[in-house]
């Protein structure tokens, strides 16, 4: 073999054996992911770069794997604060709410602010005035009612919903004065005397219901909490119960000519009749007496601030 096709042999195997190993180190650099999705079948005998191998549509999108969750992650995060945003943070005296309410003690106006997670404290104002008129044994008495109180109450919620229960203390000065009156030559009852109403003159009086005490323990059960817990602002509350205000008495005077058989006498000053009438009074208040408790009904609107 001449020099010069040695030369050319030895520059020919150089060459070869550069590629081989290029080819080598640019295959050691793809991940093992890369070498099982490429081909089996060699078609080019030339060398990739790493760029173009890289570059390759075999290659999974791994920024998109690691990105496509977070918005998932975004979007539950986003629920969270919305969810927690909507609950009241309860501290207490954080918050007021006030209402109006329609009750059996009037109408009124009410405010309350939480104490902790299960009480609220509430005050309530009522006032009522009416006339009524009604008879008993052929006496007709019209009367003015007259309520004014003031309600204080604890609102204890045992299942962290709208049901409470609402022990308190209710001050009132509630009452009922008007007239008695019997239509002239009209027939009416004392203790079950009869007697005849004079036409000259006739027998009137004056009427009046009292209670002897101005302070009163109540409980009453309610639906639906006025501070809701829900971060609401609007609420309907209902309550129902009873203060212990002991019986009313009445109380009742009459004057003018009362006849019977017997003629004509003075309610005012004839003995018989007065002691009649005092029979009559204690006949009424001892019905009454059975009734200790003043019934408690309301229904009512509120907003929390």
């Amino acid at each position: 073999m001449s020099a010069a096709k040695l030369v050319a042999f030895s520059l020919f195997l150089t060459l070869l054996s550069s590629s081989a190993l290029a080819q080598s180190r640019t295959l050691s650099l793809v991940p093992d992911a890369v070498i099982l999705a490429a081909p089996a079948t060699v078609t080019s005998s030339a060398p990739r770069s790493i760029d173009s191998i890289f570059e390759s549509s075999a290659l999974p999108d791994l920024n998109q794997q690691v990105s496509d969750p977070e918005p998932a992650r975004k979007k539950k995060s986003k629920k969270r604060k919305t969810k927690n945003a909507d609950k009241l943070q309860v501290h207490p005296f954080s918050t007021l709410a006030v209402g109006v309410k329609a009750s059996t003690l009037g109408a009124g106006v009410e405010i309350a602010t939480p104490l902790s997670r299960s009480l609220n404290l509430r005050a309530s104002g009522y006032y009522m005035l009416f006339d009524s008129a009604f008879s008993i044994d052929g006496i007709n008495y019209s009367t003015k009612v007259n309520f004014r109180s003031g309600q204080l109450n604890v609102d204890w919620f045992p299942f962290h919903n709208g049901f409470h229960v609402s022990p308190g203390i209710l001050y009132f000065r509630n009452g009922l004065s008007g007239s008695a009156d019997i239509d002239p030559g009209k027939p009416f009852s004392l203790s079950d005397v009869s007697y005849i109403n004079s036409i000259d003159d006739p027998v009137s009086g004056t009427a009046s219901i009292t209670y002897g005490q101005h302070l009163a323990p109540t409980l009453t059960f309610g639906f639906s909490n006025i501070i809701p817990r829900s971060g609401k602002h609007f609420t309907v509350p209902f309550e129902f119960g009873a203060a212990y205000t002991q019986p009313a008495v009445m109380d009742v005077n009459l004057a003018g000519l009362a006849c019977t058989v017997q003629g004509c006498f003075n309610a005012a000053t004839d003995p018989g009749t007065q002691a009649n009438l005092h029979q009559e009074i204690n006949d009424i208040n001892d019905t009454i007496k059975k009734v200790p408790l003043f019934p408690i009904v309301s229904l009512g609107l509120a907003f929390r601030f």
